[in-house]
C-alpha cells in the first residue's frame, strides 16, 4: 500500500480527483482517504501545514495503515532563478532548515538532513521523463515559515547552495519515516518562485495548477506499477 501525505486541501483534492475513494476516517484532526489509484491500494492523508502536523500525520499513517512507502506530494516555493511555476522537484535530500543546536554541537548541529529512498528517486525521475513534465532533482528545505522575503532566501542559499525549493512539511515527514524505517520521497510542484516580484500572488494563483501536476505524477506512478 502506498501512503501519500499532503498539507493543504487543494493538494489533497487534486489527488482525490484521480482516486477511487472507498472510505474516509479522521484521527486527531488528520483526515485519511483509503482507496485505489489505477488499481493500486493507496491511503491519502491531509495533515495540515507545518512540521508538527506533518509529523503527526506521518506517525498516524504508519501506525494505522502500515504503508510500504510514503510519498509527500504537494506544492513548494522554487529557489532557483531558472525555475518556472508548475515545474516539479524530486528530493535529492530533505533538510530541516530551522533545526539549530550548533551552540552545543558545533556546525553539525545546524540543519537536520535526511536522504530519500534512492529507488523511489530513480522511479520518479523515470516517470517525469515519460510525462515530459519540466522537473529537476534538488534539495528540499523545510522550515516553519513561508519563504518570500529576500533575507529568507539568502539564508537558505548561503547554507544549502543545492536547495531547489522551500516548503514546510517534508523534513518532519522524512524524520518520522526514517525512524520507522519506511522508504520516503518528496515530490513538489512549484506554486511560486522566489525572486519574482509577485511571489505571494503567484502562490495564490498557481497553487491549484501546481497541485494538479503533482496529482498527474501520482496517477502515472500508480499506473506503471
Amino acid at each position: 500500500m502506498i501512503g501519500i501525505i499532503t498539507a493543504m486541501d487543494s493538494e489533497a483534492a487534486a489527488i482525490r480527483s484521480v482516486m477511487h475513494v472507498e472510505s474516509t476516517t479522521e484521527t486527531a484532526g488528520i483526515v485519511f482517504w483509503t482507496g485505489t489509484i489505477e488499481g493500486e491500494d493507496v491511503t491519502l492523508a491531509l495533515g495540515g501545514v507545518g512540521k508538527a502536523l506533518a509529523a503527526m500525520a506521518a506517525t498516524l499513517l504508519i501506525e494505522l495503515c502500515d504503508p510500504d512507502y510514503i510519498l509527500n506530494a504537494g506544492v513548494a516555493g522554487g529557489l532557483r532563478d531558472t525555475q518556472k511555476v508548475t515545474d516539479l522537484v524530486i528530493s535529492s535530500r530533505i533538510i530541516q532548515g530551522d533545526y539549530d543546536t550548533s551552540p552545543l554541537d558545533g556546525p553539525e548541529g545546524f540543519g537536520k538532513v535526511f536522504d530519500p529512498d534512492i529507488r523511489l528517486v530513480n522511479r520518479a525521475r523515470q516517470i517525469l521523463d515519460e510525462l515530459q513534465l519540466p522537473s529537476e532533482l534538488g534539495e528540499v528545505v523545510s522550515q516553519d515559515k513561508f519563504v518570500a522575503r529576500p533575507g529568507d532566501v539568502a539564508f537558505i542559499r548561503s547554507h544549502w547552495p543545492g536547495a531547489a525549493c522551500a516548503e514546510m512539511e517534508a523534513g518532519a515527514i522524512a524524520q518520522v519515516a526514517h525512524a520507522f524505517r519506511v522508504p520516503f520521497l518528496a515530490v513538489r510542484a512549484l506554486s511560486d518562485v522566489t525572486g519574482h516580484d509577485d511571489n505571494p500572488m503567484e502562490f495564490e494563483k498557481f497553487t491549484e495548477v501546481a497541485a494538479e501536476n503533482t496529482a498527474r505524477f501520482i496517477r502515472t506512478w500508480c499506473a506503471c506499477l
